[in-house]
């Protein structure tokens, strides 16, 4: 981790002005004139953005957006999304990008699920209409905070994610059972370490998902506490995990076809979570307020 911190220090002031208009980047602050390893400013977002050291605008990038824990300016989720794709010998994943949204106001994702999700679409958006993306593989990561607004986040956006990895956190906020259709279901990972004090609210994630045939991988590490089990130390790791799971479910790159969305009730969904994990989250729920509407893959 040390090389890559370093190397990341070193890029971002020598390529800053650059970095800022990510699609007219100075060559020498990237691959084919696009930048690297350092900070833009895409759709109005300040994004750490990585490129695979093998990236070419003619072959489908696999992408994954990660959302970083609280008040984590260094984005510590991404860095290691980032190193792990440049030193691996997948020729799918050398040719992915990464990037990296920061939650701009307080650096709180879920104290703001509502009014950041419209920034994370926009951002989206971006890449997908200036980049080469393969939309069938375009993935969701979340670490602490960023793990519990990927909950409210990725479960609305079924026709985006080829699946979600849970690092540290998550939660059944903003999760409801119409959003679980039977043809089609968002896999998903979680990374967690056993003595996690965001343990019973990711156990019931993940039984409320495993009860709907999602596929599901939960890996606890055993007398690890919240901020000591980012990475699994044995066994998968999510980029494996990613490797086997596509939107469409095949194993071809760029072969999806989006399908439609409807919107559903935001009181339905209210009254759901409430049924589920008690009346003690009701404030926590109203705070995201009525512009946070259900979308859910017919």
């Amino acid at each position: 981790m040390r090389s890559f911190t370093l190397r990341l220090a070193v890029i971002l002031p020598l390529c800053f002005l650059g970095l800022l208009r990510p699609a007219t980047a100075d060559p020498s602050c990237g691959r084919d004139g696009v930048p690297i390893n350092g900070i833009a400013r895409p759709a109005g977002m300040d994004t750490y953005m990585y490129f695979g050291p093998d990236y070419s605008s003619d072959t489908p990038s696999p992408m994954i957006i990660v959302f970083h824990g609280t008040v984590d300016i260094s984005n510590l989720l991404f860095q290691i999304y980032s190193e792990t794709i440049e030193n691996s010998t997948d020729r799918i994943w050398r040719n992915a990008i990464v990037i990296g949204p920061m939650a701009q106001e307080h650096g709180l994702w879920y104290e703001g699920a509502r009014q950041y999700a419209p920034e994370v679409d926009a951002l989206l958006e971006f890449m997908h209409r200036h980049y080469n993306i393969d939309r069938d593989r375009v993935y969701a990561a979340g670490w602490s905070a960023g793990a519990v607004f990927l909950g409210n986040y990725s479960y609305l956006r079924q026709t985006v994610f080829a699946g979600a990895v849970f690092h540290e956190g998550g939660g059944l906020f903003g999760v409801s059972g119409a959003q679980v259709s039977d043809r089609c279901k968002l896999p998903v990972f979680f990374q967690v370490g056993a003595n996690d004090f965001m343990m019973p609210q990711i156990e019931r994630h993940r039984s409320f998902l495993a009860a709907r045939g999602h596929a599901v991988v939960f890996h606890a590490e055993a007398g690890r506490e919240h901020g000591m089990a980012t990475w699994p130390s044995s066994g998968i790791t999510p980029f494996e995990w990613m490797r086997n799971h596509t939107l469409c479910g095949s194993l071809q790159p760029g072969r999806c076809e989006a399908q439609p969305v409807t919107e559903q009730s935001l009181q339905a969904q209210y009254r759901y979570l409430l049924s589920i994990m008690g009346p003690h989250l009701e404030g926590h729920i109203k705070s995201y307020g009525t512009g946070f509407a259900e979308v859910v893959r017919v």
